[in-house]
């Protein structure tokens, strides 16, 4: 049975009132003890998810006894209609099974609600075994009500004025994030604004110290140039009166282009050029350079020029015209005719010839060339392929070189065996060249069909790269021609399909290194070897190119030569 109001109250009992003030004097010491320390410090009270009743038997030892929980709604039902102290008729069925033989006894309770904002928030309970409570007990009960209530209330408030503190800190806190985020922001802007000054101011000083070295470039007498991949990118006045252009006119055009009447040497600015990008290294060379009186010969220096990652970005060059004279200018102009007829005496294309595959190239030292090969067609379908080099690589040898080849033409419109060709050759050559000079000379015939060779060599050796990888060496048996008049000896040899017969200049394996380290012919011939199966063409510039870069320089010490025929 649920607990209801109890209307029995005894209005006068000594002996009960003297009982209770112990009790209810623990409950306000209790309650002034919590309002101090700012939390319920005598023990749990009543509340609507939770319901605990303090209870103090006649011992003064205080005990939590657990209200059975089906019992709850009614007992706030019955806090909730009260205005003020109550008693109740029966809780002996609101104790829990571990208090059973206390529940027995007959007893009574009184209960006070506490509200707040006008709505029950907790009830307060007190218990005795035997005595009765008085009214004046239910006063003191309610104003420990009221004291609870407003124990709650000044903690709500405070709660709330921590509340307000909080979410006040936490806009200060914001608002100091706001204000240091702004300050950065300011900070930034001042340092990229300073940063622009200076750079503005930089720029001017770039600017201006650009205006003083092209005032400077412009008044050296000698030539100078920035190129950069695409072309120009500046040159001096110097430059400009001596080629009829002007700095913008050249801005990002070529060497083939500014100098487009002269292919030649515009070809040799750019190899030139090439040597100091693939180096990165200054170079010092002669170069030809042409003007209205015709062709100066220049003393050049070209130099790398580095970005920021240590890459070339250009070439940077100053020339100086060491034409010294009009004589000078003469011989030097008939230097060059002479570069020109021996040019065009050199095989323009290599004769077709059945069975085999040929080629040959030659690179002079100087402006001029010593070294000879030819390509000659016989009568009888045969071709004579011929590597000659003439002592030294001055216009003197140059004009060996030519006689030597007209010599043997002529001798080859004849048929005779190459050893018989090569002892009228060394006739021929002796009562011309004096004695310092004479020249080494390989001549092998190709028959077609048979892929057989025979060959005369005279201080000159030719090596078969076989199919398989193996090396043969046709070695010179004889001297050199214009040494001694002697009889020459003809060899043979029989080439199969993927052999190729390798002929070269002492240039390529003799040239040297900074230290003085020559290249080598086993060096060559691995190169060759490497690369058997290119084109023809492509071996032998792979190995030139891998030769100059040895050298560190364009320019070898000699003329560079290379026959190359392969058997299909």
């Amino acid at each position: 049975m649920p607990p209801v109001a109890g209307s029995e109250m005894a209005e006068t009992s000594t002996s009960t009132s003297q009982q209770l003030p112990h009790t209810l004097t623990l409950l306000a010491e209790n309650l002034r003890d919590a309002t101090e320390s700012r939390h319920v410090a005598f023990g749990r009270w009543i509340s609507e998810d939770h319901l605990f009743v303090m209870h103090w038997p006649s011992d003064s030892a205080p005990c939590t006894l657990n209200l059975r929980a089906q019992q709850i709604p009614d007992l706030w039902r019955v806090a909730a209609n009260s205005t003020s102290a109550v008693t109740l008729n029966d809780h002996r069925h609101w104790l829990s099974s571990e208090y059973d033989a206390l529940a027995s006894r007959p007893c009574r309770s009184v209960m006070a609600p506490v509200r707040h904002r006008q709505r029950v928030i907790g009830v307060l309970c007190l218990s005795e075994r035997a005595n009765p409570y008085l009214v004046a007990d239910l006063r003191i009960l309610e104003s420990s009500a009221l004291l609870m209530a407003e124990l709650f209330a000044e903690m709500e408030s405070h709660q709330l004025a921590q509340d307000q503190w909080r979410d006040r800190d936490q806009e200060v806190a914001q608002l100091r994030e706001q204000l240091r985020m702004a300050d950065d922001r300011c900070r930034n802007a001042v340092a990229s604004i300073e940063e622009l000054v200076e750079r503005v101011h930089d720029l001017g000083d770039a600017e201006s110290q650009a205006r003083n070295y092209r005032a400077i470039l412009n008044a050296i007498p000698d030539v100078v140039y920035l190129k950069v991949d695409s072309g120009y990118q500046f040159i001096n006045t110097r430059f400009e009166s001596l080629f009829g252009v002007t700095n913008e006119s050249v801005q990002g055009q070529l060497d083939s282009q500014v100098f487009a009447k002269h292919p030649q040497l515009a070809e040799q600015f750019q190899r030139n050029d090439d040597i100091v990008r693939q180096t990165g290294q200054p170079l010092r060379i002669e170069e030809v350079a042409p003007h209205a009186d015709g062709p100066h010969l220049y003393a050049t220096v070209k130099f790398p020029v580095f970005d920021d990652q240590g890459q070339v970005r250009a070439v940077a060059g100053i020339s100086t015209d060491i034409t010294a004279s009009n004589e000078q200018k003469r011989l030097f102009t008939e230097l060059m005719h002479a570069e020109q007829l021996q040019r065009h005496l050199y095989p323009v294309v290599a004769p077709k010839v059945e069975g085999f595959e040929l080629f040959g190239a030659t690179y002079a030292a100087g402006e001029v060339c010593g070294d000879y090969y030819d390509f000659i067609s016989l009568p009888d379908g045969s071709v004579v392929a011929a590597l000659g080099d003439v002592c030294g690589h001055d216009l003197p040898a140059a004009m060996w070189m030519i006689a030597t080849r007209s010599y043997l033409r002529g001798l080859l419109r004849h048929p005779a065996a190459l050893g018989e060709i090569a002892e009228a050759l060394d006739e021929l050559v002796s009562l011309d060249l004096d004695a310092s000079k004479f020249v080494s000379l390989f001549l092998v015939r190709l028959c077609p069909r048979t892929r057989q060779i025979k060959f005369t060599a005279a201080g000159h050796d030719g090596v078969i790269l076989r199919a398989d990888g193996k090396l043969e060496v046709l070695h010179s048996e004889d001297l050199l021609i214009g040494i001694e008049s002697q009889h020459r000896h003809e060899g043979a040899a029989q080439l199969e399909a993927g052999d190729l017969l390798l002929l070269w200049t002492d240039g390529l394996h003799e040239a040297t290194d900074s230290s003085r380290n020559g290249f080598g012919r086993s060096a060559l011939l691995d190169i060759v070897l490497q690369n058997r199966e290119r084109p023809l063409s492509e071996i032998f510039q792979t190995v030139y190119q891998e030769v100059i870069g040895f050298h560190g320089s364009p320019r070898l010490a000699d003329d560079a030569t290379m026959v190359l025929i392969r058997a299909k």
